[in-house]
C-alpha cells in the first residue's frame, strides 16, 4: 500500500515504511590505529541527511525501517612501513558477514578501498565501519585542500534508501 501521510503531504510512505531517507558522511580528519586492534572509523562532517544521522560519531543510524544501500570509499595510506588494511560494515555493533575487504601496501603508498552493502534495516538500527590494521602502519588519510584540488576525505559514507 502507498501513503502519503502528513499535514503537508510532502512525506510518502510504502508498506509503512517512510521512504527517501538518504545521508552523507565523511571525515577531515586522519585515523589511523594500533597493529591488529580493531577500531570504528569515524565521521566529522554531513551533508544531506534525511532520516539518517551520525551517533557517537560511528554509529550511521536509520530513524526509519527500510532497504539501504550503504557504500564508502575511504583513502589508505602507509608512510611508515608496509601493512595490510582491512575495513568492513557492522550493524548494530556485530560484524556483517561477508562485507570485508583488503589491501596490501607496500611503504609510501596509497590506495582507496570502496565497497556497498544493501541491506534491511529497522527503525533505529546502526551501522559502523569497522578496521583494522596488520602492523599499525597504516592510516585513513584525510589531505587539505591545495590549489585547484579541493580537501580529500579520510573516508565517504552515503547512504541512499532503495525501498
Amino acid at each position: 500500500s502507498v501513503t502519503i501521510a502528513n499535514s503537508n503531504g510532502n512525506d510518502l510512505y510504502v508498506h509503512g515504511h517512510k521512504q527517501f531517507n538518504a545521508g552523507e558522511f565523511w571525515s577531515t580528519i586522519t585515523q589511523s590505529g594500533s597493529a591488529g586492534v580493531s577500531g570504528s572509523i569515524t565521521f566529522n562532517t554531513s551533508g544531506s541527511v534525511y532520516g539518517v544521522s551520525i551517533v557517537s560519531s560511528s554509529q550511521v543510524t536509520m530513524a526509519n525501517a527500510g532497504v539501504y544501500n550503504i557504500q564508502f570509499s575511504a583513502q589508505i595510506e602507509t608512510s611508515a612501513g608496509a601493512d595490510t588494511a582491512y575495513i568492513w560494515f557492522k550493524k548494530n555493533g556485530s560484524n556483517i558477514a561477508d562485507s570485508a575487504t583488503k589491501v596490501v601496501l607496500a611503504n609510501n603508498t596509497a590506495q582507496v578501498m570502496t565497497v556497498n552493502i544493501l541491506d534491511t534495516s529497522a527503525a533505529n538500527d546502526y551501522y559502523e565501519l569497522g578496521f583494522q590494521f596488520t602492523n599499525g602502519n597504516a592510516t585513513i588519510l584525510a589531505e587539505v585542500a591545495s590549489g585547484n584540488i579541493p580537501s580529500i576525505p579520510s573516508v565517504i559514507l552515503t547512504v541512499t534508501q532503495a525501498r
